[in-house]
């Protein structure tokens, strides 16, 4: 499905009308015809039913997945990891006034 089909047109006009729902209240409902039945393979949907992208987003996923680093991509963002990579040179004056 290309970004210019009836159903990616259908599904940004749901998104509009969806962003206006606090202040029309008038909910963005999807029809089934437009959910998503199966994923391009370079989504790693585990448990979904997924497909091999014939696009160039779908072949680099498959040329790099392999010599990739098999870690987990999801890591916590600990106050540590906030600590050691905070560089003071990239500090704007002021910016005290806008932390909580």
């Amino acid at each position: 499905m290309k970004a210019m089909s009836e159903p990616c047109l259908g599904l940004a006009r749901l998104f509009s009308i969806a962003i206006d729902f606090p202040k029309t209240a008038v909910p963005a409902e999807i029809p089934s015809h437009l959910r998503v039945e199966e994923y391009p393979d370079f989504m790693e949907k585990p448990g979904k039913t997924t497909y091999e992208s014939k696009d160039v987003i779908g072949k680099l996923f498959r040329e790099v997945k392999d010599i990739a680093p098999h870690t987990s991509s999801i890591r916590l963002f600990t106050k540590e990891m906030a600590r050691r990579s905070y560089n003071p040179d990239l500090e704007v004056d002021g910016f005290v006034d806008y932390i909580d």
